[in-house]
């Protein structure tokens, strides 16, 4: 081989391994940048992730932001109208509180009136003749009214006088003499409220415990004097109460006598004392009450003190 051709040889195969190792090179270093992008790439995407999830929160804390301005905004104008309203509506009830004053006051001069009127009536009625077949038979298809009281009328029978008692009064007949259901029930504890009845009750129930066994006796009377205790505490519960009452009238009455005196139109100042004399009433027939209620209650304890001198603890 000649040194020129050797030479040759020698060169050419330097340029490829020069070509080679470049080409190495340059692969490696494209495979390095190819790295870094999508190194690069991955961070951006990271980043945008990132920045997504917290412009999400951001949105939704602004609009929570917007929201509470929104209803601050609301709730002062709600509060404007909240403070309307309490004006408009303590006037209301001062309106209403007079008006209350006044409906309670010509229901009581109703109540007055319709008493006198029912006595009138039943004044009247007495003499006359009323029919009762439809519920007494035919016996009592022409009857004449003897009395009349809340809870029955006496009427004249050819077999000599005979109670009714409302509930057997025909609707027709009720309402000619006034007469109802509430009227009797007032009556009827008007009358178990009475002293004198049950001082009697207590003197024939105390007579007949000689006729029983001691053991049953004791217990008897124990229990008697329980029911009595509680009922002089139900009572004086009444009268505590009745105080209270008898106060509000007294003050209406002196409230309605000043506006009575200050009252410049005639008519309304009429109306204003004609009320005061109602309230007065009112409080006085509240006293009675509690004057009749105090006898009781002092019946009671005095019975009460009979039973524990008998030996009963």
């Amino acid at each position: 081989m000649s040194p020129r051709f050797a030479l040759s040889t020698l060169r050419a195969m330097t340029a490829i391994c020069l070509s080679a190792l470049l080409v190495g090179c340059l692969e490696k270093e494209g495979e390095t940048r190819i790295k870094d992008v999508e190194d690069k790439m991955d961070g951006q995407r990271f980043d945008i992730a990132r920045a997504n999830e917290f412009l999400i929160v951001e949105k939704a804390k602004l609009a929570g932001f917007e929201q509470a301005a929104l209803d601050l905004t609301e709730a002062k104008g709600l509060t404007e109208s909240l403070s309307e309203m309490k004006a408009v509506l303590e006037a209301a009830q001062t309106r209403n509180s007079d008006l209350n004053d006044s409906i309670k006051l010509t229901e009581l001069e109703l109540s007055q009136y319709r008493n006198q009127y029912r006595k009138v009536v039943r004044k009247a009625s007495v003499g006359t003749n009323i029919d009762l077949s439809t519920t007494k038979g035919v016996d009592f298809k022409d009857v004449r009214i003897l009395s009349i009281t809340p809870l029955d009328i006496r009427v004249y029978m050819p077999s000599g006088p005979q109670t009714v008692l409302l509930k057997d009064i025909t609707p027709a007949v009720r309402e000619m003499l006034q007469m109802g259901d509430d009227e009797a029930a007032g009556f009827i504890e008007k009358q178990n409220t009475n002293a004198t009845l049950r001082a009697e009750k207590f003197k024939k129930w105390k007579e007949g415990q000689g006729e029983r066994e001691e053991k049953a006796a004791k217990e008897a009377i124990i229990q008697k004097m329980r029911d009595m205790q509680e009922e002089v505490y139900k009572r004086e519960d009444e009268i505590n109460v009745r105080i209270q009452e008898i106060k509000g009238w007294k003050s209406k009455a002196s409230n309605l006598e000043m506006r009575a005196s200050q009252e410049k139109d005639d008519a309304k100042s009429r109306k204003a004392e004609r009320y005061a004399e109602l309230s007065r009433d009112k409080a006085d027939a509240l006293a009675d009450q509690n004057s009749d209620s105090w006898i009781v209650v002092g019946r009671l304890k005095a019975e009460l003190e009979d039973l524990k001198r008998m030996g009963i603890r």
